[in-house]
């Protein structure tokens, strides 16, 4: 009987409402944790969302500035701007002795 009585004293015996209470805040760090889980799992959704945007929308400007490019080539091709020098500015190439040749 002694062992008894030293084993139920050793064994500490907590109030009810310390064990109810413990348990409430645990539900609430467990409620917390799932709302937070919740809202990360929609930002980054969102963020997803907006970043296939910008990739697509990077792509079309991709195309564009392709298109931008070839037409500057095009209009700065050296036998457009002698055929525009020629029609609309009425220029012609110099005579062989108008050339003068400068030696240093």
């Amino acid at each position: 009987m002694a062992s008894q009585s030293a084993e139920q004293a050793a064994t500490v015996h907590q109030p009810r409402w310390l064990v109810s209470m413990a348990a409430c805040v645990l539900w609430l760090a467990v409620v917390c944790s799932a709302l937070a889980v919740v809202y990360s799992t929609h930002k980054a959704r969102q963020l997803t969302n907006q970043l296939a945007k910008a990739q697509a929308e990077s792509a079309d400007l991709q195309v564009v500035r392709g298109q931008y490019l070839l037409e500057r080539s095009a209009l700065g091709a050296y036998s457009r701007v002698e055929t525009m020098a020629v029609d609309k500015l009425h220029m012609q190439p110099p005579a062989a002795e108008a050339i003068v040749v400068v030696e240093q």
